[in-house]
């Protein structure tokens, strides 16, 4: 339906209420002005000044146009110029990485990777010594490797926006996170396992003679399972940065790691981890009486165990700082790493 009316030309949409087509209005923005006004009373000496409000159009937008600054009536703000203010409301940090707490992570995984290397640095150059011998010098290289691969997970952790990150760079670091802690999990937590299957196997006279290669089946098939999901994952639905809102009213955001299968593939992911942890633990209480010369069985039992105590105790935490604070949920994951 169209017609003239006193407002221009008008356009209503078919339908039963007809509504009235948004290219056929005029619209028009006004700026209310004060005025002052000087009142007189019949006595002459008594007078007084009001104020008063008059509004003017500053901007149009007519039917078949767009909007139309009109250029002697600019539009003022409360304190008298056309500078547009700032908004009231308070203007959040968004939640980004702190630079101290982004240094704390950082200088753990120094520490880390310092004692790592240098271990395998030890081993190596001890490698001929009858004590480094009895303890399997090719699975300490493998535990070694597995940690520091590990350990790279801070480092990818560790950026946001504030430090002039572009967003496709934090999804690639987003992505490859989850590659460096699981491998580099389940080669440290198989290492071991390897490493006491193969003494347990010696203690057994299965084999005259037990190598290496002998025990490492289970490792190479837990790191290939883990290998084939995460790559599944990374092709299909891949862990990438995004900042939300979270709070519509401020405009407070937070930035994270997001994918919207995750439970898909993070659950096998933590089966297998399980699993290996599960497996070294079991290896480690079958040759819990072997002499210390030739295993640290107990050490490794309690480091074990240790560990899984920080799991119960840091998982709970981290989803109780979740998109609360970038700083607790970044040390969080940091130190569970570490």
């Amino acid at each position: 339906v169209t017609f003239n009316g006193a407002s221009g030309f008008v356009k209503l949409d078919d339908g039963f209420i007809f509504t009235r087509d948004d290219e056929t209005i005029g619209f028009g923005v006004y700026n209310f002005r004060p005025i002052q006004v000087v009142a007189s009373e019949d006595d002459a000496a008594d007078i007084y000044t009001a104020r008063s409000y008059k509004y003017a159009l500053t901007a149009k937008k007519t039917p078949g146009n767009g909007w139309e600054q009109l250029p002697d009536s600019p539009f003022i703000y409360a304190d008298g110029t056309t500078s547009q203010p700032w908004p009231a409301r308070q203007v959040f940090e968004n939640n980004y990485l702190s630079s101290s707490v982004r240094a704390g992570g950082f200088a753990l995984f120094g520490i880390a990777a310092f004692i790592y290397i240098g271990l395998a640095l030890w081993t190596f150059i001890n490698r001929k010594t009858s004590t480094v011998r009895s303890a399997q010098p090719e699975f300490l290289y493998a535990l070694c490797v597995g940690s520091l691969v590990s350990l790279v997970s801070i480092v990818t952790l560790s950026f946001d926006e504030s430090y002039g990150t572009s967003v496709e760079t934090l999804s690639m670091l987003c992505t490859a996170t989850p590659w460096f802690f699981v491998s580099g999990y389940i080669i440290s937590y198989m290492s071991l396992f390897s490493k006491l299957q193969r003494l347990h196997n010696v203690l057994q006279f299965r084999r005259r003679q037990v190598k290496a290669h002998h025990v490492i089946a289970p490792a190479i098939a837990l790191t290939l399972l883990a290998i084939i999901i995460l790559a599944v994952w990374t092709a299909v639905d891949p862990w990438t940065w995004e900042r939300e809102t979270i709070n519509d009213d401020t405009g407070e955001t937070f930035g994270k790691c997001t994918s919207e299968n995750i439970t898909a593939y993070l659950v096998p992911l933590v089966v297998l981890m399980i699993t290996a942890t599960l497996l070294a633990c079991a290896m480690a209480w079958k040759t819990r009486d072997v002499s210390s010369k030739y295993s640290e069985t107990t050490s490794i039992f309690f480091a074990i165990i240790f560990q899984v105590e920080i799991w119960f105790v840091g998982i709970p935490i981290l989803i109780i700082v979740d998109n609360v604070s970038a700083d607790a949920t970044y040390l969080g994951r940091v130190l569970i790493i570490w």
